[in-house]
């Protein structure tokens, strides 16, 4: 598939995911890159190649709970063993994706669908270091082969996956979602996309998704926080402004119809 045919499928889910959510009086918005590429370029970043949308940790399980679109699947480390995220993804089933990591991920193009938990701060730092070895664990074998790696780096991935290689990733995945329910409080000041994250994250006001409007991406209008600029400045600082060229990477993968 072209470039083009992949963003082509993801919009096509989009489209899909934003009727599911107003039919079924569910909140969501773009979010990350999604949401920066929105809002600077009313549209795609560039250079990136996925697309990543939040709901509240209620509205989330709903979804999985009611999901039912035609021609595509809504795959959590809950309903398939082979699956080793610790959050959703909606995949078009016509279509097969390999991306470059180090083992099979069998997925068909992609929207990533992040959980926001709310959480005290206290406990957020409890919950950092217990999920900080478990996502290693899973990222160890995630990892993306190749690229421009120092020699340090690449040797500490390659003893980590040897380390990791006979875990069983499904049940990780199924271990940092059950955790962070563990440490959500309603009553929580703080918001974020807790179950998957690198080394650090910025949480936010919960304030900052209790409300949506719609802007433009890629001709059409999704959902995303009204108070967008609070969020991508905790995520990206001075977020208007263009990253060096060399940083201007896309995840990397091959996509075919079936």
């Amino acid at each position: 598939m072209t470039a083009e045919e992949v963003r082509q499928s993801q919009l096509q889910m989009l489209d899909k995911i934003d009727a599911f959510c107003k039919e079924n009086g569910l909140d969501y918005f773009l979010d990350a890159g999604t949401l920066l590429g929105a809002i600077r370029h009313k549209g795609y970043i560039p250079w990136d190649d996925d697309v990543d949308i939040g709901m509240p940790r209620a509205d989330y399980e709903k979804l999985l709970e009611r999901f039912h679109i035609e021609g595509y699947s809504l795959k959590t480390p809950y309903n398939d063993k082979n699956y080793y995220y610790p959050f959703a993804k909606l995949c078009d089933d016509q279509t097969i994706l390999y991306e470059k990591t180090a083992i099979d991920t069998n997925l068909g193009i992609y929207i990533d669908i992040f959980p926001f938990d709310t959480v005290q701060e206290a406990s957020f730092k409890r919950y950092f270091r217990k999920q900080m070895f478990l996502r290693h664990s899973i990222g160890s074998q995630f990892s993306i082969m190749g690229g421009k790696r120092s020699f340090y780096k690449r040797m500490l991935l390659a003893v980590s996956g040897k380390i990791f290689a006979h875990i069983d990733l499904n049940k990780i995945a199924v271990r940092i979602d059950s955790l962070i329910k563990q440490y959500t409080d309603p009553n929580g000041p703080y918001t974020g996309p807790l179950t998957w994250f690198g080394k650090t994250i910025q949480l936010v006001d919960r304030q900052v998704i209790e409300n949506f409007s719609t802007t433009e991406f890629e001709g059409r209008q999704y959902s995303i926080p009204t108070m967008y600029d609070a969020y991508l400045t905790a995520l990206y600082g001075d977020y208007m402004k263009l990253p060096p060229v060399e940083e201007r990477v896309s995840h990397g993968y091959d996509a075919y119809w079936k």
